[in-house]
């Protein structure tokens, strides 16, 4: 008994951590977003390499392109990906607006003037409760 109370807590404790894990990761994407949109140098990149790579599970596809481009007359070369309705190319040669950051120009934001494609934390809120409430059902069915 006292075994299927610590499995569900460790179960509901795991839960409760990806939630976690997934905030966390969310709220570090939109401060470097935020970071690079206040102190970044607008810069034109010039994409020298693209293909399609799979993202998830359910077939989803992102872009994923070297991108070359001059800051202070020195150049740069980095490798970015993006979603096929953010509005790019997806064609070697295609110009790719980027945000640079001056301090660090392996730090960049592609496309600065497209709204993230990051979720809201509410949206990982919900999930993580309604996760905790399906851990909460079966810790209450496995009663005796």
């Amino acid at each position: 008994m006292v075994g299927r109370w610590i499995g569900l807590a460790l179960v509901l404790a795991g839960i409760v951590a990806i939630g976690e894990l997934a905030l966390h990761r969310n709220r570090r994407t939109r401060a470097r977003r935020a970071d690079l949109l206040a102190r970044g140098v607008d810069v034109v990149g010039s994409v020298t390499a693209i293909r399609s790579v799979r993202v998830g599970t359910y077939g989803g596809h992102q872009w994923r392109a070297v991108i070359t481009f001059e800051l202070a007359g020195a150049p740069y070369r980095v490798e970015e990906q993006w979603w096929p309705g953010d509005g790019l190319p997806a064609t070697v040669g295609a110009a790719i607006p980027l945000r640079v950051d001056p301090r660090d120009p392996s730090r960049v934001l592609v496309n600065p003037g497209h709204p993230p494609s990051i979720e809201a934390d509410r949206v990982w809120r919900g999930f993580q409760f309604l996760l905790a409430a399906l851990a909460l059902l079966a810790f209450v069915m496995a009663l005796p």
